[in-house]
């Protein structure tokens, strides 16, 4: 019979064995400091026991074989890394009759979006038809009552080259403000509710 356990004392792995199942006799666990989580098994035939352990410090998973143990394979070979197909970027989402379309550009962090005005009619349900054209950057669409206002609606952060459906719920006339909440400084603009 074999034991395994954590010492929280020494910050150890310990392993014990016993023949009659009431003794237990410490077998030596050296590199087991700094160890967590041991698991433990044995063969049937109880020549080889495996205790493995998380090493807390490397955040690997360390593995001990006490026997003979010259024809174990502990686990199979990692696979060779393959590149991935090319991908080409998803299919523009389709803006719905009631949207209005909204483009960050590339360099849109900078220059800001491509609209920097956009009209809905009042009290009607609308659609912001994000299309964040700005290749692995990160954009977004939200629509507040004024600058520094609050906010109505807010779309996801996505990261370009993405499209996002942003539904806005009626608004009375009036004049609203729209911005990227990444970059809320450059990427800005003024929505009229008319």
């Amino acid at each position: 019979m074999y034991a395994a356990w954590f010492d929280g004392g020494d910050q150890t792995v310990h392993l014990a064995s016993s023949a009659d199942g009431t003794t237990f006799e410490p077998v030596d666990t050296n590199g087991t400091l700094g160890g967590a989580f041991p698991s433990l098994a044995v063969t049937p035939d109880g020549k080889r026991v495996f205790l493995a352990w998380y090493d807390v410090a490397t955040q690997n998973i360390l593995l001990g074989v006490l026997g003979d143990v010259t024809d174990v394979l502990v686990a199979n070979p990692s696979p060779t890394p393959e590149a991935a197909p090319p991908t080409s970027a998803p299919p523009a989402a389709e803006c719905p009759k009631n949207g209005i379309e909204l483009v960050a550009p590339a360099g849109a962090a900078v220059a800001g979006y491509a609209e920097t005005t956009l009209s809905a009619p009042a009290d009607t349900d609308f659609s912001i038809c994000f299309d964040n054209q700005d290749s692995s950057v990160q954009h977004n669409v939200e629509v507040l009552t004024a600058q520094g206002g609050d906010i109505i609606v807010s779309a996801d952060v996505i990261t370009g080259p993405a499209q996002e459906l942003l539904d806005v719920p009626g608004q009375k006339a009036g004049s609203y403000f729209y911005q990227c909440l990444v970059h809320p400084t450059t990427m800005t603009g003024t929505l009229t509710v008319k």
